[in-house]
């Protein structure tokens, strides 16, 4: 009875932000491709995500609930990019943040289970000619590639792969080249009522080794992040 009445709340929901995006589109106040995205968007009913996109795309000022310019500057990452490296954005969502980080390295991966969400991203990269980003639809537990990557970024799904945290952990490891690092954020603290929480379960790992951290709230919630290796 509690999903049923959700499904039906979300619905309306669904209603009136399509409404909204037709009288935005039609007042010209957002773009073609924007006013495409979200009606694809909002196609299906899921219970546990947004109406809103979950991440903005600043080229085109495509709205998120979380702006990925202010993430990529709060977490420094400039100074870890390289023209010559390639990235996995594990439950990377519709991708607008790994689109967006695509111009300043070699390839990025991102790897999304709701295949809805690698759809949209898709789009996107062909409507900006971006041919270095690859959407994989698969289930992180059963992803097996035979590449390392440079640099992976783990934007607060552990909890969602439904792993072990050292078993997540170890398979984010083993996908590293030899030198490469992890950037791995918190889920909200909201919901685990200990800021230090990531920290200390990465503590507890004696094969990690802590590079360097920080706080972030940009879409109104806390989450700590790291950089991390291998020790």
């Amino acid at each position: 009875m509690k999903e049923l009445a959700i499904t039906i709340v979300k619905k309306f929901l669904i209603f009136i932000e399509k409404q909204k995006a037709k009288q935005e589109f039609k007042h010209k106040q957002i773009s073609s491709i924007e006013f495409q995205l979200k009606n694809d968007y909002l196609k299906e009913v899921r219970p546990y995500s947004s109406i809103n996109f979950y991440q903005s795309y600043p080229p085109l000022r495509i709205r998120g609930a979380r702006p990925t310019l202010s993430r990529f500057q709060i977490y420094d990452l400039e100074k870890h990019l390289k023209s010559d490296i390639n990235i996995l954005d594990i439950g990377g969502n519709t991708g607008f943040f790994s689109l967006f980080v695509s111009s300043k390295v070699n390839s990025i991966d991102v790897l999304e289970i709701e295949e809805p969400f690698a759809r949209i991203g898709k789009k996107l990269a062909r409507y900006e000619k971006i041919e270095n980003v690859q959407f994989i639809n698969k289930d992180f537990k059963k992803f097996n590639p035979s590449k390392k990557y440079d640099l992976i970024f783990s934007f607060a799904v552990h909890g969602h792969t439904k792993m072990k945290f050292k078993d997540y952990i170890e398979k984010v490891f083993s996908l590293l080249s030899k030198d490469g690092k992890v950037l791995i954020e918190s889920h909200p603290i909201m919901f685990t009522a200990n800021e230090n929480l990531l920290k200390e379960e990465l503590e507890r790992l004696d094969f990690v080794k802590i590079i360097s951290s920080g706080k972030l709230d940009d879409d109104g919630r806390l989450r700590t992040f790291f950089y991390i290796t291998r020790k």
